[in-house]
């Protein structure tokens, strides 16, 4: 199941927002841009600036758990635009059917044609397992849910003055690599929330290719960058609701993206109904 539009947009932004808090007031540290976490690192080993050199290692290394967790918990998941493998059986191929029983209709042993075992077996495909809710995967929303804790950790700790430095950039690192693990799982390759850089490239690509679609990597880009003003001005203007941004647009993207999935799950009459 797909992100949709409003959720991928909001954990651009979201991503945006930490991006700015952690350069701005963690100590000039990313945690969602690790291309950019990386030059900073190099060029505090080259200065021998021993305290940024641990901020960025934290950041960097807390982001590869967020990622390893992230897919950990992905594994069984269906990625985007993927079917899920067919399932392997051990029953000999079926032979084809002779002339008279072509033009017999199948049916099942109490009469049922196959049609009709056909729509059963589609009903109960959608409304999944008795007792265990569809709509929505769950191993994503996991991850999701994941990520808005720590983001909310990040945002009491630093509000309220009680976490140091490096424990915050250790649990932004990490939300921002749960949130790249599902934004590659809803997205795709070539679409991410922290990695622009991927999403520069897919966009040019699609812009001067044949393939169409530049409004979504597009729109990710401009709300990285919206993410990062906002979080920047609301440092200068009113600095204690900065860290609440990013977990707010994630409860946002959780949110919208639960309530589409469960409304598209929703079976559908078939046939007229009665009157």
């Amino acid at each position: 199941m797909r992100f949709g539009r409003f959720s991928m947009l909001a954990l651009a932004l979201a991503a945006g927002a930490v991006d700015a808090l952690s350069f701005l007031a963690l100590g000039q540290v990313f945690t969602a841009n690790m291309t950019g976490n990386v030059v900073l690192l190099g060029l505090a080993l080259g200065t021998g600036d021993t305290s940024h050199v641990i901020r960025s290692g934290i950041a960097l290394t807390t982001f590869c758990l967020g990622l390893a967790i992230g897919f950990t918990l992905l594994g069984g998941a269906t990625p985007a635009g993927r079917a899920p493998p067919p399932p392997r059986t051990t029953t000999p191929p079926a032979r084809a059917p002779t002339e008279a029983q072509a033009q017999q209709p199948a049916t099942a042993p109490d009469g049922e044609t196959a049609e009709g075992l056909d729509r059963e077996r589609v009903e109960a495909q959608i409304r999944g397992p008795v007792g265990v809710p569809v709509g929505v995967p769950v191993r994503p929303l996991v991850v999701l849910l994941a990520e808005l804790a720590l983001l909310v950790v990040v945002a009491a700790g630093w509000a309220a003055r009680v976490l140091p430095h490096p424990a915050l950039i250790a649990a932004s690192g990490t939300a921002m690599g749960l949130q790249s693990a599902v934004t590659r799982w809803a997205g795709g390759p070539g679409l991410s929330t922290t990695y622009v850089t991927g999403t520069l490239t897919s966009l040019a690509g699609r812009a001067v290719g044949p393939r169409s679609g530049v409004l979504r990597p597009l729109g990710v880009v401009l709300c990285v960058v919206s993410g990062a003003v906002v979080a920047a001005s609301a440092l200068r203007v009113h600095a204690a609701v900065t860290p609440f941004i990013a977990p707010a647009t994630v409860a946002a993207a959780t949110a919208a993206w639960a309530l589409t999935a469960t409304h598209r799950a929703k079976p559908r009459p078939c046939g007229r109904s009665a009157l």
